[in-house]
């Protein structure tokens, strides 16, 4: 009888025992499956808020790749556009080309036949164009005795026939008119600016 009561508190503590041990296993696999939810949830958010965000990117981009082709469309119209503005230019400079290359060809064939002419003289007077030619040609270096000579050439460069030569002589009276002309209006702005200043001290008196 002794040894079945023994028997049987032995199987006692050992189903206790274990039933102890499921206890702990049974709370230890609810914390798991408690912090398995929590991470869950947990990645359930992020992955919401990282869809919300993809949306937004997607949202983003499609308007920008919008924007963008529009941007080539504009481009591609204004291509277009050069495109024929550009054809229309070659064509015009063509036509530009065989205009300015006809019309040589008509100036060369009238200075054949009707050279161009420059009067040195008008009314047995030098004109105002040969005095100043005159003059630039010697001051830029020309020795006076060539000025006629070299006008002559210059014109025959030119296609241009001069009438006649000016001698050295008319070609100092020339530079001595110019140096005259130069004194009297020296002379006159001191004569004018005296005037003012007379006036002015007259005033103040």
């Amino acid at each position: 009888m002794r040894k079945k009561v023994q028997e049987g508190n032995t199987r006692w503590y050992n189903e206790r025992r274990k039933n102890s041990r499921l206890q702990k296993v049974a709370a230890a696999r609810k914390a798991e499956l408690k912090k398995a939810r929590a991470d869950a949830s947990r990645l359930r958010g992020a992955a919401a808020a990282l869809e919300k965000e993809v949306k937004g990117v997607r949202e983003d981009a499609d308007e920008a790749i919008a924007r963008l082709k529009g941007r080539i469309g504009r481009m591609e119209a204004a291509q277009r556009d050069l495109n024929q503005c550009r054809k229309i230019l070659w064509k015009q400079c063509k036509r530009l080309t065989v205009a300015k290359s006809t019309l040589q060809k008509r100036i060369m064939e009238k200075r054949k036949t009707q050279p161009a002419t420059f009067k040195i003289m008008q009314r047995g007077q030098y004109t105002l164009q040969a005095r100043s030619l005159a003059r630039l040609l010697v001051s830029s270096g020309t020795a006076e005795r060539k000025v006629g000579q070299a006008l002559k050439e210059i014109g025959g460069i030119l296609g241009i026939e001069v009438t006649k030569s000016i001698s050295a002589r008319s070609v100092q009276h020339f530079v001595l008119e110019e140096g005259v002309a130069a004194d009297i209006q020296l002379v006159y702005e001191i004569i004018k600016s005296a005037s003012k200043s007379n006036t002015q001290t007259m005033i103040l008196l």
